[in-house]
């Protein structure tokens, strides 16, 4: 069987499993990556995760990141230390060891 292209991939379809709503712009952690809620996900409910482009995220402000470096999500921002932790995807820009915000590219 030869591969048939079925949609871009910026975005899929994702079915809230928890008992809460996922709001637009919250980070979903796919156990392998991470994804953005492009909209409101209601508990139960099928909605829109972005799993490409590039973010701002909360980030730990005990760290310096570098252009290319691999970021991690531990629940509430980005780290620079895997651990058992989920790959967020990579920094677009500098961030400063006392910024609290950083930009990366999720893919």
């Amino acid at each position: 069987m030869s591969a048939r292209k079925r949609f871009r991939g910026d975005t899929i379809s994702y079915v809230n499993p928890t008992e809460s709503k996922i709001s637009y712009g919250d980070v979903v952690d796919l156990g392998t990556r991470i994804g953005i809620a492009a909209c409101d996900i209601e508990a139960g409910e099928t909605g829109t995760l972005a799993v490409t482009e590039v973010y701002e995220l909360p980030a730990s402000n005990a760290e310096a990141f570098v252009v290319g470096q691999e970021v991690f999500w531990d629940g509430t921002q980005l780290v620079g230390t895997a651990g058992d932790l989920t790959r967020a995807g990579w920094v677009t820009e500098p961030k400063l060891l006392a910024g609290t915000v950083a930009s990366i590219k999720i893919d």
